[in-house]
This record gives C-alpha cells, sequence and structure tokens, in this order.
C-alpha cells in the first residue's frame, strides 16, 4: 500500500523538478536576451556578434586545452576575463566585468549544450 504514495510522490517531485528548470531555462533565456539588445545598443549589432564570437572562443580554448586541464572553473574563468577584457579595450568596445560576465556564462552553457553536460 506504501508503494502507491512512494510513487505519487516522486512523480510529483519530477514534475516539480521539470517545471523548476522550465522555468530557469526561459528566464535565461529572456536575461540573455535582454543582455544581447544591451550589447547591440551599446556597441553595434556586428561588433556584439564578435565579442560573443570571441568569448565563445576563449572559453572553449580554456576548457579544452590539455595546459589548462588543472586549473579550477574560478580560475579558468579569471583568464577569460582578462583575455575578454584586453580585448574589449583593444577593439574600444565599452563593456564593463559583469557583462563580460554574463557573456562567459552564456558561452560556457551554450558549450555544455554541444557538448551533452548537465547544467
Amino acid at each position: 500500500m506504501e508503494a502507491v504514495p512512494t510513487q505519487l510522490f516522486q512523480q510529483l517531485l519530477t514534475s516539480l523538478v521539470l517545471v523548476v528548470v522550465t522555468l530557469l531555462v526561459y528566464f535565461v533565456k529572456l536575461g540573455l536576451n535582454s543582455l544581447i539588445k544591451y550589447l547591440d545598443a551599446k556597441i553595434g549589432g556586428e561588433k556584439s556578434a564578435q565579442l560573443q564570437t570571441f568569448v565563445g572562443s576563449v572559453v572553449r580554448f580554456l576548457e579544452q586545452t590539455g595546459a589548462f586541464k588543472a586549473l579550477d572553473s574560478g580560475e579558468k574563468k579569471a583568464m577569460a576575463i582578462v583575455k575578454i577584457t584586453q580585448y574589449c579595450e583593444e577593439h574600444g568596445l565599452p563593456v564593463d566585468e559583469a557583462y563580460i560576465n554574463v557573456l562567459i556564462e552564456e558561452a560556457v552553457q551554450i558549450m555544455n549544450a554541444e557538448l551533452g553536460k548537465a547544467p
């Protein structure tokens, strides 16, 4: 008799987790869309796309190059921030560290999705 309430609880819990994950993905996408619109307005669409491509390249390089495997995610992120900040300064892009952090997180999520890693 106890199996039925346990199964019901498991199904309810699974449904609740699915709803939470769906809402989380929705709000992340909403935030990313807002960031992209902000960047497009602030630095222009073409430069924004170039910056996103560069950030993705830096993230992939740090994650997939053997020399950086021993570093933890915080150290890799710090290195990425330095490289991306240099790129922005060299190209006259007025982007602050908060937006660089969001771009890095977006690039990590995209890379993990492409590699089939869980978030």
